[in-house]
């Protein structure tokens, strides 16, 4: 009588256990469609000296379209020649709203990360900068 509460107690713990241990299924990235950049030049105050402020320097903005699988998430976008960017975090939707503005030229080569709470899954991606919506030919090479 006694060894049956201890085999039920066994089994539980047991298949508990495994679903500590389960793998999760990667999710995909989405897909540089749903990116938009915008670039323009930076906005300076005139108080501010030149090594404060270039007003011919090149500023650009990130935002993306909705992905559900990434919502309220953190992204992370950032130029690798200026090694500027932003941290922010997806909407309820898995949409980025327009980041403040960051540091980078058309052709720079901008890496976008994505980190879900949920389960601490990270992504990234690269693209090449161009003003407008992304594709798969601006994927870094």
């Amino acid at each position: 009588m006694r060894r049956v509460p201890t085999v039920i107690v066994l089994v539980a713990l047991a298949s508990s256990a495994g679903g500590c241990f389960t793998p999760s299924v990667p999710v995909p990235p989405p897909g540089p469609e749903s990116f938009n950049f915008s670039i323009t030049t930076q906005t300076c105050d005139p108080m501010d000296p030149p090594s404060i402020c270039d007003p011919t320097a090149t500023v650009a903005t990130f935002s993306a379209g909705p992905d559900i699988d990434w919502a309220d998430s953190w992204v992370v976008v950032r130029d690798e020649h200026h090694s500027d960017g932003v941290v922010t975090r997806t909407n309820p939707d898995g949409s980025v709203s327009e980041t403040m503005p960051f540091r980078a030229d058309a052709g720079d080569q901008i890496n976008i990360g994505y980190e879900r709470d949920s389960d601490h899954q990270q992504i990234g991606i690269c693209m090449v900068l161009h003003a407008g919506q992304g594709s798969s030919s601006d994927l870094c090479p």
